[in-house]
């Protein structure tokens, strides 16, 4: 199973646009769990645990993103995953008002989310 990776050209990155609302620091231990999924996180610095319904499912690191769904379909009541910071995590993050613009004017980093997202659907669907 493969991570997500964000792209490391400046056309597609979302960490080279200035449209990131923030940078995020989580310490070790600290879970998505509490928070609303209202948001779009690059891994600049770290590792977090990825885990459904309790069971583990991959280890994301720098370049890895999380949050994707909840910008699409405003599912911010609802997780798909829980994510839990492995060691002190430091992210660059959008809120759905910034990264829709972002994301329409850039066609390349839409095609990679949504290729992703597939991925991440059959793996669903062969656990």
């Amino acid at each position: 199973m493969q991570p997500a990776r964000a792209r490391s050209d400046s056309a597609s990155t979302p960490a080279a646009d200035s449209t990131a609302i923030g940078a995020a620091c989580c310490p070790a231990q600290s879970s998505s769990a509490r928070s609303e999924g209202a948001g779009f996180g690059i891994i600049v610095d770290g590792q977090a645990a990825v885990s459904v319904r309790g069971q583990p499912i991959r280890v994301l690191g720098p370049g890895d993103y999380f949050g994707e769904m909840s910008l699409i379909d405003e599912s911010a009541r609802y997780r798909s995953a829980k994510i839990t910071a492995e060691t002190e995590l430091h992210c660059l993050m959008f809120a759905k008002w910034n990264f829709r613009p972002f994301a329409m004017s850039h066609p390349q980093t839409v095609w990679a989310l949504l290729e992703m997202m597939a991925q991440r659907v059959r793996d669903a669907e062969n656990r």
